[in-house]
């Protein structure tokens, strides 16, 4: 799997390549303590290899690079990709922009 990260007019563009498609995370909002990721998209044939949490590792090494301290996101409530979140360390905590939606974060791991 290549991955490759760049910035772009959006903010920061991160693509995993793998033999069945491209799956593309966009990072909003960069600044010194808070990265706000938007845009999270594995295919469905893509889906259970990894891809996905290849992505999230990646802006895990941007985020340390970068100093920020937390990465944030919303995501829908009920909904498998809530759980996922949760299961990659994320958090709720709090409403998002209406009741069907949630902010996560988690801390950023220093590493020394």
């Amino acid at each position: 799997m290549e991955t490759i990260a760049y910035n772009s007019e959006y903010g920061l563009d991160i693509f995993c390549h793998v033999p069945n498609g491209t799956c593309r995370l966009t990072v909003y909002d960069t600044c010194p303590s808070v990265m706000f990721l938007s845009t999270l998209v594995v295919n469905e044939k893509c889906r259970k290899q990894g891809i996905g949490t290849a992505i999230l590792e990646e802006v895990d090494k941007i985020a340390q690079e970068t100093g920020c301290d937390v990465i944030s996101l919303q995501v829908e409530n009920n909904t498998w990709m809530k759980d996922w979140y949760l299961r990659k360390g994320f958090i709720p905590v709090a409403d998002g922009y209406d009741s069907n939606n949630v902010i996560m974060s988690k801390f950023v791991l220093k590493v020394q």
